[in-house]
C-alpha cells in the first residue's frame, strides 16, 4: 500500500500494475492475519485482504512486470 491509499484503492492499483486490468467495484470478502513465530516468539505479522470482483475493463498484459508470462498453459 502507498501512503494515504485505502485497501480498496491499493487492490485496484496493484491488480492493474500486475495484469493491465482495471477492477470495477471490488468487494472485500475477508481479512486474514498471519502470525510469524520463531521459538515461540512472534517476529512478524501480516494482514491479507481478499477481494472478489466480477466487473473489469482493459486487456490482460502478455507479461507481468514481475512474474513473466500471464498466458494460460495447457
Amino acid at each position: 500500500m502507498e501512503s494515504g491509499e485505502t485497501i480498496r484503492e491499493a487492490v485496484i492499483r496493484e491488480f492493474k500494475e500486475e495484469t493491465g486490468i482495471t477492477l470495477i467495484d471490488p468487494v472485500l470478502k475477508g481479512v486474514f492475519t498471519i502470525l510469524i513465530e520463531e521459538d515461540g516468539q512472534r517476529v512478524d505479522e501480516w494482514m491479507m485482504f481478499t477481494f472478489v470482483c466480477d466487473q473489469y475493463k482493459g486487456e490482460a498484459l502478455k507479461h507481468s512486470p514481475r512474474a513473466g508470462s500471464l498466458a494460460a498453459s495447457s
